[in-house]
């Protein structure tokens, strides 16, 4: 298997199994990497390989954002969703149907108009 990509003379960190480790080169095929190590992984240079000499420069993990807004949300549930609605006698009669459902609250507050 020849890569499509290689990343060269960096400070290449990735994580896995064994924890953080720390490379020169990186290589990937097929939008996967397929090797992390020194300048071996320049055997899997073909004909096509794109290779990116980084000088030195950083390649880290890709960090995923995964995260709630808690309280929000939470107050969100009791207020009248309006986000469906597209007009002012829509969002009326929502707030008048939400307010006769939740008698007892003093306010009626609302939260996703457009």
């Amino acid at each position: 298997m020849k890569a499509d990509l290689i990343l060269a003379r960096g400070l290449v960190r990735t994580l896995g199994r064994s924890g953080l480790s720390v490379h020169s080169h990186l290589a990937v095929a097929g939008g996967v990497v397929v090797a992390a190590g020194g300048a071996d992984v320049m055997g899997l240079r073909g004909p096509r390989t794109r290779v990116v000499d980084l000088d030195g420069a950083a390649v880290l993990p890709g960090f995923n954002d995964a995260h709630i807004h808690l309280m929000s949300g939470a107050l969100s549930l009791e207020r009248v969703d309006l986000i469906e609605d597209d007009s002012l006698a829509a969002v009326q009669a929502r707030i008048r149907a939400f307010a006769a459902q939740n008698a007892k609250t003093p306010w009626v507050l609302g939260r996703g108009w457009l």
